[in-house]
């Protein structure tokens, strides 16, 4: 983990992109890629190394097990955008970005 040190290669900062979740789940973190983040991320900021995460703020359907979608389902924290309307897709026509118009 400190390879970089060794080859005096200059870290200040690290980005952390979304490989480190598990399947790309906002929340969660791979830990057979991570098996140990806590450590990783202490032993970096001891090093004086930044560290800035990449949150996709997307939440899946996909996994049946992923808690985050079971708990948010369950106790309704999802923010729901009630101008769709599964049967006319032109209600989504709000959404697409005109160029500042």
């Amino acid at each position: 983990m400190n390879k970089h040190r060794e080859y005096r290669i200059p870290l200040d900062g690290l980005h952390i992109d979304v490989d480190v979740q598990n399947k790309y789940q906002t929340f969660t973190i791979n830990l057979n890629n991570f098996p140990n983040p806590k450590e990783m991320f202490t032993n970096l900021r001891n090093q004086g190394i930044k560290c800035s995460t990449n949150i996709t703020p997307v939440i899946s359907r996909e996994d049946p097990n992923y808690q985050t979608y079971v708990e948010g389902k369950k106790f309704n924290y999802f923010v729901l955008d009630r101008r769709i309307h599964p049967e006319d897709p032109e209600s989504r026509n709000y959404q697409l970005y005109g160029g500042g118009n």
